[in-house]
């Protein structure tokens, strides 16, 4: 049996792959299990886009292992004290919210959105609607399968976990030039932004 069938064997089929097995890389190269070389243009999707290997980030993640790997989130470590201050410098940002996945960061970002709403406007102000885009991708939880914009991910979750409206990119960018262009003060600049 080869990889590819003895992963699909063990493994749930909850979305399509490609016909390849990686299986080591460095820089922007990834190497089959064949031994062909690729260059890897999608290795942010789902995680992150550092390539492969870097020297530096194999060495940083080796040195954190040998002392603590992680820990619940009920305990403070130096790590991520350090890094969510250095974030902050860089960003300009006060807090940084750290999470295990885009999903989570997604829904925490609505939640926020939610909040913030709720404590600026009250909770009658009827102001619960998120835009997304058609063809995005936000992660699998319920909520942001909600507000993932392609039909094979939305027929499986509950439409109904927060009122969402999905746009297409080119719509997206006319309402946001509208929201440009307009002076400040006028009422209708309002309506469309602050919908």
């Amino acid at each position: 049996m080869n990889t590819i069938e003895q992963f699909n064997e063990h493994v749930m089929q909850t979305y399509g792959r490609i016909g390849l097995v990686m299986e080591s890389g460095h820089g922007q190269t990834a190497v089959g299990e064949d031994g062909k070389e690729y260059i890897d243009f999608g290795s942010g999707i789902g995680t992150n886009s550092l390539g492969y290997c870097d020297e530096d980030w194999v060495n940083a993640i080796c040195d954190q292992a040998h002392k603590i790997q992680h820990t619940s989130n009920y305990y403070y470590t130096k790590v991520q004290a350090d890094f969510a201050k250095r974030l902050c410098e860089a960003t300009g940002y006060e807090k940084m919210f750290f999470g295990n996945s885009g999903a989570e960061a997604n829904e925490c970002a609505i939640k926020l959105a939610r909040k913030y709403s709720f404590d600026k406007y009250g909770k009658d102000a009827e102001r619960n609607i998120i835009i997304t885009l058609v063809n995005s991708f936000h992660g699998r939880t319920l909520c942001t399968l909600s507000a993932t914009g392609q039909e094979v991910s939305t027929t499986t979750s509950s439409r109904s976990l927060v009122d969402l409206r999905m746009l297409s990119l080119m719509i997206l960018t006319i309402l946001w030039s509208l929201c440009a262009q307009r002076p400040s003060g006028t009422k209708k600049r309002n309506q469309v932004c602050n919908a």
